[in-house]
Parts: structure tokens; C-alpha cells; sequence
């Protein structure tokens, strides 16, 4: 009886022990699968949260670059109208900025006399990398029967169709092909304005530009000798040897350079509301000193390192005025080209 009876608490007490393992096991296993979804909801959070923080952190960093990038830009393209374009200046900016970058687009005109002309829009976009104009693609002309001295000679336009002046450089000898648009003074009439690009002679300094420019005329840009003394005789006519392969050599005639305005360096002599600069040659110096453009800075300055305003050298000038006032420029000595501009009606 007595082992009968002990076998059965025996076995009792096995089961009860099962019973007790079970709920032991289960309650571990809850505490575990409690313990892993606490574990992976405190790791989505803190994810989360670092995710948004470095989000947050991303976006201020990436508007502060997009802001110091933009400012740089806007500086450098204000430089850049300081020191080129005749009679050009930039209008309003409007902008686009994103993360690490943006566009920056703007209408630029021209002060003709009194009158705001537009002469185009202008965008680029930048980043951490640079910038990035669009590019202008030409026509190439290959249906015509004109030379190629003929087509060096050809007018140029802007990318709305305003005709682009040309200097002609004072050491290079063009021969017969010297513009002269004050001949078409008689034609314009009366009731125009314009700006003309006058190529001068030789260099003289601004100092001696001043005293040789009629008082009724508008001397609005003189264009400043850039061009170092080595590469001269590459803008000058001559004849050019080209390997065309297979050990053959041809000979190819390169006419003399042209300087069209959208090349050109110089100084403005009037600001954006036609009132004439004070010591122009101060803002013409210090943008070539604060810009990207040092290498030009040194190569006006010459030996010494110092640009000053005895260093500038004026190869030619744009003027405006009417008809008029214009013909007073017939006949001067020193003036070897003209050539006309942006024409507006007075009215």
C-alpha cells in the first residue's frame, strides 16, 4: 500500500513538477519575447530619433552651404559685369535654392542714353562641385559661298538677336576690312539712340581718352589692353601649319583676331542709373583684385605687381548718344573702327 501510495505522490509530483517547468518555461519565454520586442522597439526609436536628428542636422548644414554657395556666386557674377559688358548690367536675382546647391537666373539691360534696354536671361546652376552654365550651341554656316576671311568678318549676335560690337586691337593690321558705322549714321535717323564701340589708333591712358572724346558725347566704357605681350602675334594674320595625318602638312591662312564685347575687358564709366562713376578705375581694379580673375590683374599691373591707374592702357571706348551728338566722332584721327551696338527709339 505504502508503495503504491509513494509511487503515486511520486507521479504526483512529477507532474506537478512538469506543470511548474511549463509555466516556468512560459513565463521566460514571454519575458524573452518581451524583453526582444522592447529591444527592437528601443532600437527603431533611437534609429528614428538619430535619423531624424541627422535629417534636421543635414537640411541646416546643407541651407547654410546653399546660402555661402549662392553669396559666392551672386559676388562673382557682379564681379564679372564690374570688369565685362559694355553699357551691361545684371537686373533682379531670383533663385532656387536646394540641398547643397541651387539655380540662379537673371535679366541683365543695357543704359543706352537714358534708356534701359533688355539684352537677355541669364541661369546657371551650382553645388558643392561648381557651376554650371548652359551652352550656347552655334549654327555652323556650310552652305555659302563666301570666304573664310569673309566669315571672319561676319557680324555676331546675342542669344535674343542684339547685334554684338567689335574692337579691333590697335597692333593688328586688318587691311581693309576696318568697320566704319558712323556711315550709317544718315540712316538710322533722327529719332534713335545707340551705343558704338570706337577702336582707337594706339593705347593711351584714361587721362588722355577724356580730353579726346567731344563734350556732347556720352563715354560710357573703355576697353583695357589685357592681352599679354607673347600671345599678340597669335591675334595678328598668318599662316598656321595643321599635321592633316599620313605625314601631310597644309598650310591654313588664320585671319586677324577680332574682339567682340562679350570678350572684352575694361572699365564702366557709368552705373546702372547712367550717373557717371567718380574714379571708375577704382572699381575696375578692385574687382580684378577680389575676383577670379588674377591673372589678369598681374598682366595689367605689369612688372612691378601693383595695378594702378598709370598702368591702364585704353585701346578703344563705347559712347552713346543720337544721331547728332554721333557725328561728331566723324573724322577724328585716332578712331580706326566703329561699330554699332544696341540701337533704342528716343521715345
Amino acid at each position: 500500500m505504502t508503495d503504491k501510495n509513494n509511487g503515486g505522490y511520486q507521479d504526483q509530483d512529477r507532474a506537478l513538477d512538469i506543470i511548474f517547468e511549463e509555466l516556468k518555461g512560459n513565463k521566460i519565454s514571454k519575458a524573452v519575447r518581451k524583453a526582444k520586442i522592447f529591444s527592437t522597439i528601443r532600437t527603431i526609436g533611437i534609429s528614428l530619433i538619430t535619423f531624424i536628428v541627422l535629417s534636421i542636422a543635414i537640411i541646416s548644414i546643407s541651407e547654410k552651404v546653399s546660402v555661402i554657395k549662392w553669396s559666392e556666386y551672386i559676388g562673382k557674377i557682379n564681379h564679372s559685369y564690374t570688369i565685362q559688358g559694355p553699357n551691361k548690367f545684371p537686373g533682379m536675382f531670383q533663385s532656387y535654392r536646394g540641398y547643397f546647391g541651387g539655380e540662379v537666373e537673371h535679366k541683365t539691360f543695357k543704359y543706352i542714353h537714358g534708356k534701359r534696354v533688355y539684352t537677355g536671361t541669364y541661369t546657371f546652376q551650382y553645388n558643392l562641385l561648381g557651376e554650371k552654365h548652359p551652352q550656347w550651341n552655334g549654327t555652323l554656316i556650310n552652305n555659302t559661298n563666301m570666304t573664310d576671311e569673309e566669315l571672319n568678318y561676319l557680324p555676331r549676335y546675342n542669344h535674343i538677336g542684339q547685334k554684338l560690337m567689335v574692337f579691333y586691337y590697335p597692333y593688328v593690321d586688318y587691311g581693309n576690312r576696318y568697320q566704319n558705322d558712323l556711315s550709317l549714321l544718315e540712316d538710322i535717323g533722327n529719332e534713335k539712340y545707340m551705343e558704338i564701340a570706337l577702336s582707337f589708333d594706339e593705347e593711351y591712358s584714361m587721362d588722355e581718352v577724356e580730353g579726346m572724346i567731344p563734350e556732347n558725347i556720352n563715354l560710357t566704357w573703355y576697353w583695357v589692353n589685357s592681352e599679354e605681350e607673347s600671345h599678340k602675334s597669335t591675334q595678328k594674320r598668318y599662316i598656321d601649319e595643321q599635321d592633316m595625318g599620313n605625314g601631310e602638312i597644309k598650310e591654313v591662312e588664320q585671319y586677324p583676331d577680332l574682339c567682340y564685347e562679350d570678350q572684352a575687358y575694361g572699365i564702366k564709366a557709368i552705373n546702372e542709373y547712367g550717373e557717371k562713376i567718380e574714379k571708375p578705375e577704382e572699381n575696375f581694379i578692385k574687382a580684378l583684385k577680389n575676383g577670379d580673375v588674377t591673372s589678369l590683374y598681374n598682366i595689367i599691373a605689369g612688372s612691378d605687381g601693383t595695378l594702378t591707374k598709370e598702368d591702364i592702357k585704353v585701346q578703344g571706348v563705347v559712347v552713346t548718344g543720337d544721331t547728332e551728338s554721333l557725328k561728331l566722332l566723324e573724322d577724328l584721327p585716332f578712331i580706326k573702327a566703329t561699330s554699332i551696338g544696341v540701337i533704342t527709339d528716343k521715345y
